[in-house]
């Protein structure tokens, strides 16, 4: 069973990360973030969407799950773990049932309810809303709020991988029936947004209610510089505390060497294809496709 994509995996890395250095408050450029109570991530590119209904890249999927929680989260090892979820069961293949947590509420201050998942699942469902994660929840038929803690996901088909689609961002009601919502972007995650800077950052605050406990670090700030040289000298430098996968690999076993760093390695599932256009007159040819398989290693 495929559980999720490179770039949700690549998230859950990223937060096991964030999350252990957290707890440690340090990271690369260490003392400048520990007196500011910030913590400063370069990224290599800007996030198309922080709205989780739409977010699908691998730079907003780094930055979504701070701001929102969800039913259930992922594991670096793919591993589901409860997040919203009390307790999760499937009394038989066709339904899924959900108990919430008690006591957890959005960063506007309102109660999470079971109006809040319908209404944000039910409007991922909506193919007029153009949610990309519309079609992993193509088995959905319906579903069901009989009290304000319990969610009853009723499908009309046989989906394996169902439970995965457990890991989207919650918005409350009221939002999650709008389509644009610039930045009201208010879930119930450990960070609140602050503020973006088209091209150059986007500002996190800690939420001091949040259900998980307070998060150690005040602020959480992604830095948006696209160069790889910028990058580095910016880690080195101390002007951003942490990296993931936007460093050039000859660049490891320097950064490696340098005081002051950490370079944390971890596998990553992940896979590469050639895809070949059988209407070109060369890769058309069986032979030369078989040809090229064989000279790969």
């Amino acid at each position: 069973m495929r559980g999720m994509s490179k770039p949700a995996r690549a998230a859950a890395l990223f937060l096991a990360v964030l999350t252990s250095l957290l707890a440690l408050s340090c990271g690369g450029g260490g003392e400048k973030a520990r007196k500011s109570g910030e913590f400063i991530v370069g990224l290599e590119g800007s996030p198309s969407n922080l709205d989780p209904r739409y977010a699908s890249d691998a730079h907003s999927v780094r930055i979504v799950p701070l701001i929102f929680g969800s039913l259930l989260a992922e594991s670096p090892r793919g591993e589901l773990l409860p997040d919203l979820a009390e307790n999760y069961e499937a009394p038989d293949p066709l339904t899924h049932k959900i108990t919430l947590k008690s006591g957890i509420t959005f960063h506007d201050g309102s109660p999470l309810t079971s109006k809040d998942i319908a209404a944000t699942y039910r409007f991922v469902m909506d193919p007029s809303n153009g949610s990309p994660m519309a079609g992993s929840l193509k088995a959905l038929e319906r579903i069901e709020t009989p009290d304000e803690k319990t969610v009853i996901f009723r499908l009309k088909e046989l989906f394996v991988s169902f439970p995965y689609q457990l890991r989207l961002g919650i918005l409350p009601e009221r939002l999650a029936v709008k389509k644009d919502l610039g930045e009201e972007l208010i879930g119930c995650g450990p960070f609140r947004l602050e503020k973006i800077k088209s091209g150059e950052e986007i500002s996190l605050v800690r939420n001091d209610f949040y259900f998980g406990g307070a998060p150690k670090l005040g602020s959480v700030r992604f830095r948006i510089l696209q160069n790889a040289t910028t990058r580095l000298l910016e880690l080195k430098s101390g002007g951003i505390d942490l990296l993931q996968n936007a460093v050039p690999p000859y660049s490891v076993k320097f950064l490696e060497k340098e005081e002051g760093l950490s370079v944390i390695r971890a596998p990553g599932p992940s896979y590469q294809y050639l895809g070949f256009n059988f209407d070109d007159k060369i890769l058309g040819n069986e032979k030369v496709r078989r040809a090229i398989a064989h000279a790969i290693d």
